[in-house]
């Protein structure tokens, strides 16, 4: 009889651990458990979705065509020529000059882009020049690419807007 009074006992303890009572403030063992198991999930998978924003090379090429637009923009505004030409495979220095067969062309410092370390250009023989009406003088077709060996691919058209592969 003591014995099935002990685990009778027993077990209304572990009732009581389990279960609030009426009278009782606080959380229960299995209340903070499952908070826990659920802010395990979603933090996991917020790492996830958060290391999706972590590509420079998307970045640096939303940047790359940002940068462009920006040039074209100035060109329209200042009715005058910018030429955008690139100086090694990290960086692109935009020059201003009358029109775009003009000979002396002026460095605007400001108009400096760079790209991050993980990215670089495939090639650096390359310029365009934007006219005062906004249009490029030729087509553009740059790559740029990762430390990972991926490539993104951009091509200015003629028109002035945009191609990318993926």
């Amino acid at each position: 009889m003591q014995i099935l009074n002990n685990k009778a006992i027993a077990k209304n303890n572990i009732i009581k651990f389990f279960y609030r009572r009426n009278n009782s403030s606080g959380f229960t063992f299995i209340e903070l458990l499952v908070v826990m198991v659920l802010a395990g999930i979603l933090s996991s998978m917020g790492a996830i979705k958060f290391s999706e924003f972590n590509n420079p090379l998307k970045t640096d090429t939303a940047s790359f065509k940002n940068f462009i637009g920006k040039v074209k923009l100035k060109a329209m505004s200042h009715t005058k020529a910018f030429k955008i030409v690139c100086d090694d495979v990290k960086t692109v220095k935009v020059y201003c000059g009358q029109n775009c067969d003009t000979k002396s062309w002026e460095i605007m410092g400001s108009d400096i882009f760079k790209l991050s370390d993980e990215v670089s250009f495939s090639q650096i023989d390359w310029s365009v020049c934007f006219n005062s009406r906004g249009f490029p003088s030729n087509s553009l077709d740059v790559s740029l690419i990762d430390n990972k060996e991926k490539q993104k691919d951009v091509s200015l058209l003629l028109g002035g807007s945009f191609y990318e592969e993926h």
